[in-house]
């Protein structure tokens, strides 16, 4: 294995070894320069197989991913180029959420409140995450998001996910967090009081490790010294000297339920990126929605579902959103121990697999809560429901009861709704879709997911 830093435009490289494999890293802190470079990349090795490409560029904009795709799929048979468009904040929030459950509510009453101060990428790539991983079965959900620039950045959110507009969960809340002020207005404002879980990032270091020390007086004084009820503060720290600094006096951050979070070199590592355990379970998802689990590495049927997941940005961030929320429905199990920590234990899932074969009920509401999971996320990822009519106009164009390019999707509808929906699409477009399969197949097969996953180690 080796590397190159290239001080030209790597889409000058010549390529000569037809055995190799040449990966590429758009690493641009400018979107548009990696966005301008995977295209002149693609566009210049499409119509040549003499090695395979894998371009891995930083893009977090939604419109530009397709874009890129669109690109890449225009070009025809591209069976040798792979493109992965990287979202590192929305990654670290991935794993933010994986490590820490926003289930860990102690002495809440399976109240789930999420307080996120600071309005850029990471809070609001922060806000899309909570809102689909905390659509739980039986808990109650509340966002709230503060930042001195609340209203402008209000109007950008519901511009991105104009499904969400009207949804009484997320409350955006002008505030300067840096002013004596703050303390009084998160107390007074309805339902703030009550967070459970908190996020700070307002990219600045210390900014963000004063204004956690504050909310933790803040709450500890309000709930009466109750640790028992203290809400857990991650903030987000950039700098690896004062990380470092700071997790030497270990007891100093746990005494204040603060956990730090999201160093550069932590974000931009190769345990957060690529391979890791969560992408693994993504991975293992996917092959349950291609009804593909008990295929074997190497048949042509696992090539074909691990080419479509390594090259559809929405068939990775989907799968990963669906992995994501699988130690959610374990933790319901009622035989599975209510620790607070992330699930997906041996022991938990031969639990789990016990109690959905005896409870056929429960096995159904974890279905039923799998599709409210998925409309979430479907609503944070910009898509709004399709009406019949809508579908009637541009399925037979797409083959496809999904449009990626106007973001339609027939199912972000309840479960109840699903039957007809599937009927009138199959009866019309003579297609055996089972629009229920995909929640039901995941909350049966978690354990096997697990498992396949597991054996996903260290395979590149």
């Amino acid at each position: 294995m080796g590397a190159i830093v290239l001080y030209k435009p790597c889409d000058t490289l010549k390529i000569r070894n037809r055995k190799r494999v040449y990966e590429f890293y758009l690493l641009s802190d400018v979107e548009d320069r990696n966005m301008r470079l995977a295209e002149c990349l693609i566009a210049k090795h499409s119509g040549s197989k003499k090695a395979h490409i894998v371009i891995n560029t930083f893009v977090e904009s939604g419109t530009n991913v397709r874009f890129l795709e669109d690109v890449l799929h225009s070009k025809g048979s591209n069976s040798h180029i792979e493109l992965h468009c990287i979202d590192e904040i929305a990654l670290l929030c991935n794993h933010l959420i994986y490590n820490h459950p926003l289930y860990n509510t102690k002495g809440h009453d399976k109240r789930i409140s999420v307080a996120i101060v600071g309005c850029g990428r990471t809070g609001m790539r922060m806000l899309k995450t909570a809102y689909w991983a905390g659509q739980i079965d039986g808990y109650t959900l509340k966002i709230r998001v503060y930042d001195k620039n609340a209203d402008t950045h209000r109007e950008n959110f519901y511009r991105q996910c104009p499904g969400l507009k009207d949804d009484p969960t997320i409350r955006f809340v002008k505030a300067d967090v840096d002013t004596l002020s703050f303390q009084n207005q998160l107390l007074a404002l309805e339902n703030s009081a009550d967070a459970t879980y908190i996020v700070i990032a307002m990219g600045d270091d210390q900014l963000n490790l004063s204004v956690a020390d504050e909310l933790y007086r803040i709450y500890r004084r309000h709930r009466a010294f109750d640790d028992q009820r203290m809400p857990e503060i991650f903030t987000r720290i950039r700098s690896q000297a004062k990380f470092d600094i700071y997790s030497e006096h270990k007891e100093y951050l746990d005494s204040r339920h603060i956990h730090l979070f999201g160093t550069a070199a932590s974000v931009f590592s190769d345990k957060t990126l690529f391979n890791t355990e969560l992408e693994n379970l993504a991975f293992a998802v996917h092959l349950t929605y291609h009804k593909a689990l008990s295929e074997q590495p190497g048949s042509q049927k696992y090539e074909q579902v691990r080419k479509d997941f390594k090259t559809s940005e929405y068939a990775r961030r989907s799968s990963m959103a669906a992995a994501l929320h699988l130690p959610a429905k374990v933790y319901l199990c009622d035989d599975v121990p209510q620790n607070g920590k992330n699930s997906l234990t041996e022991e938990n899932l031969r639990t789990y697999a016990a109690w959905i074969e005896k409870n056929p009920a429960f096995y159904e509401r974890l279905a039923k809560n799998e599709h409210t999971r998925w409309n979430a996320f479907m609503l944070s990822e910009g898509y709004q429901p399709a009406s019949v009519e809508e579908m009637h106009l541009y399925a037979p164009a797409a083959d496809s009861h999904r449009d990626d390019l106007s973001l339609l999707h027939p199912c972000i509808i309840p479960w109840n709704a699903l039957n007809e929906v599937e009927s009138i699409y199959n009866r019309t477009y003579h297609k055996d879709k089972e629009f229920k399969f995909y929640d039901r197949a995941i909350v049966k097969n978690i354990p096997t997911i697990w498992a396949v996953s597991q054996a996903q180690k260290g395979d590149d």
